[in-house]
């Protein structure tokens, strides 16, 4: 027992420093080895041997529990890092649009360029509602910048019609934030 404490004593700043799940699986195979008669006990040797310089490549570090999630932990939190961006520039693109329902061209331009990667990140559905953002943003544009062009004497535009479509299509972006949650919510669930 005195010798592991020596070398807990000597391996503490490496324990602590980014292998602790290596270091504890480790600990825990030396410490809780099965005696050839059925019972436990307390590893008989000195704890030399280090898990990172070549040590047990037992299954509880290396095999299916240990090492397989923790890749998974890292794969899901990396890829979350990739997809919140998008949520947040997918949510903050509705409260530009609906704030004055009057979207500019560079800002539907640069929330199409923060969201060009959606369709590697998240399912084609995803992806192609990002881009229906982005469309129903210009073709709402183009009724603001229509609806409110000089009037001439030959005039033929249909102000009401133009009106009506404006409104619905704000309508639509307000509606957007429950289906934005909903969309994404499956694709941000840390596991």
């Amino acid at each position: 027992m005195q010798s592991m404490l020596d070398w807990f004593g000597r391996n503490y700043t490496w324990l602590f420093s980014g292998v602790g799940a290596v270091a504890i699986g480790w600990i825990a195979q030396r410490l809780f080895r099965t005696k050839p008669n059925g019972g436990s006990t307390v590893a008989d040797s000195t704890l030399s041997e280090s898990p990172v310089q070549g040590g047990s490549n037992n299954t509880l570090v290396n095999g299916p529990i240990i090492g397989q999630l923790n890749v998974a932990s890292k794969v899901d939190i990396q890829l979350y890092e990739r997809r919140l961006p998008i949520y947040e520039a997918a949510v903050e693109f509705v409260r530009y649009v609906v704030c004055d329902l009057r979207p500019k061209t560079d800002r539907i331009i640069q929330f199409s360029r923060a969201t060009e990667q959606a369709l590697f990140l998240f399912d084609r559905p995803t992806a192609e509602y990002l881009n229906e953002l982005s469309t129903k943003a210009f073709h709402l544009h183009a009724l603001v910048v229509e609806r409110e062009g000089p009037v001439r004497d030959d005039d033929v535009r249909d102000f009401a019609a133009i009106a009506r479509e404006e409104c619905e299509i704000s309508v639509w972006f307000t509606q957007q934030y429950e289906v934005i949650r909903q969309r994404f919510e499956p694709f941000l669930h840390l596991v």
